[in-house]
């Protein structure tokens, strides 16, 4: 008998067997716990941060959870209220707020649902950075067991306090225009490295440790931060000016329960891969794939501004991100030194003088950053300008704040890029 052939059922059992199938309708899933939690990894609904809507879970029945949004910003401890709807409505139904935790769903919060199915739950991050949380509604009166999507909510607060160095007016602290002036005593008599011995120019961090120099080699990806299955997946790529940019985010991504891909190497940054005879080509073309593959969160865009991509090749490789649901985020390129402003720190005779060397802030900032121009071809990116912590209205300093702030002419130092992390993250978190 063919396995294709309809067998035809007296009446009686075709009744049978659709009271058993409405019966097993209201059974919760095995996988449920009587407080409505449930084992297994979060799947990510958002992509981006903090309190975007998540899209609806993917239900086999009708019932769902609709419209599952939060409200409220801050770091640890302020309110987050989390809002939505089961549908089909029903007054005073159950639902439970859970975030993940240590490779499971905790319920965090309860309530019940009004009458057209609404809900608000309300919770206080006690964490800072990055966390997963979802809303389940447990079984009930026959009604399935259903979880909305994972969102995405940050506890960031100011973190230009929360991740400082702790030591005040330390490099780009001393430019924060809430503390100007800004004297530390403490730091009078000396630079972090000393521009006037041998070694400053060797200050990376490790900026390199995972880093590509040449254009015919694939870019290498390494990871930093956070394991967890519910971090913020955040990617750096750029040249060498984005490899100093490492040494500040990777110190923190851990502590925002952020996971930080890094794909940094010589020339070619992220751009349109263009013809294929073009020496960039098949290393954009690579890069921009694994990019948009990995559905990253956020990327972030760096790079020297006088890279030889040009703001619209850029632009099209960003708009491919942004297709894929990720937050383009890009850092402004770090003003010039002039030789004579690095020779004047080189060659002080007091830590005064080598303070007060500079280059003028026109000549400094004299070379356009495409990255600037990008920006402003791509609605939604973001972008992050920390200029004003490394120079005045009029002049730019190699040191500040009492920090080498160059390595050389255009590259950044590390102790310099760790102050200015966090007046980085603060922006970037800001736009989650």
């Amino acid at each position: 008998m063919s396995a294709l052939r309809r067998t035809r059922l007296p009446g009686a059992l075709v009744a049978l067997v659709a009271l058993v199938a409405l019966l097993a309708v209201g059974v919760p899933a095995p996988a449920a716990r009587a407080d409505g939690s449930a084992a297994g990894a979060s799947t990510r609904a958002t992509t981006g941060g903090a309190a975007r809507a998540g899209t609806e879970a993917a239900a086999t029945t009708s019932r769902r959870v609709t419209g599952f949004a939060a409200r409220g910003t801050g770091g640890p401890g302020t309110l987050r209220v989390f809002s939505g709807r089961v549908l089909p409505a029903a007054d005073q139904a159950p639902v439970v707020l859970q975030r993940w935790t240590a490779g499971s769903w905790v319920t965090v919060a309860r309530a019940r649902t009004g009458s057209r199915g609404g809900f608000d739950l309300r919770v206080r991050p006690d964490a800072l950075g990055n966390r997963q949380y979802r809303v389940v509604a447990p079984a009930w009166y026959g009604r399935p067991w259903v979880a909305s999507g994972a969102l995405d909510v940050g506890a960031y607060g100011d973190l230009t306090r929360v991740l400082g160095t702790g030591v005040a007016c330390l490099g780009a602290a001393a430019m924060d225009p809430r503390d100007r002036p800004c004297t530390n005593p403490d730091l009078s008599g000396s630079i972090r490295p000393d521009p006037r011995r041998d070694g400053w120019q060797d200050d990376t961090g490790g900026a390199f440790s995972c880093y590509v120099a040449a254009v015919t080699e694939r870019v290498r990806s390494c990871t930093y931060g956070s394991r967890s299955r519910d971090a913020l997946r955040v990617a750096v790529t750029g040249d060498s000016h984005g490899a100093m940019t490492l040494p500040g985010l990777r110190d923190s991504a851990a502590r925002l329960n952020w996971r930080l891909d890094t794909y940094v190497a010589q020339g070619c940054l992220l751009a349109d891969p263009g013809p294929a005879e073009h020496a960039c080509h098949l290393r954009r073309a690579d890069l921009l794939r694994r990019l948009v593959a990995g559905r990253y969160d956020v990327v972030v865009v760096t790079g020297y501004r006088e890279t030889g991509a040009t703001p619209d090749a850029m632009a099209v490789a960003w708009r491919r991100l942004q297709e894929a649901g990720t937050l383009v985020v890009a850092i402004v390129d770090n003003p010039t030194m002039s030789r004579s402003a690095l020779t004047c720190a080189t060659g002080a005779t007091t830590v005064r003088v080598a303070l007060a060397c500079r280059t003028p802030r026109d000549v400094a900032l004299a070379t356009p950053d495409p990255l600037r121009k990008a920006h402003a071809l791509v609605p939604g990116s973001v972008l992050v300008d920390t200029t004003s912590l490394l120079c005045t209205s009029s002049v730019c300093r190699p040191v500040v704040g009492h920090v080498m702030a160059y390595r050389d002419r255009h590259h950044l130092s590390a102790t310099m890029s760790r102050t200015l992390a966090p007046y980085r993250l603060d922006r970037i978190a800001a736009a989650l």
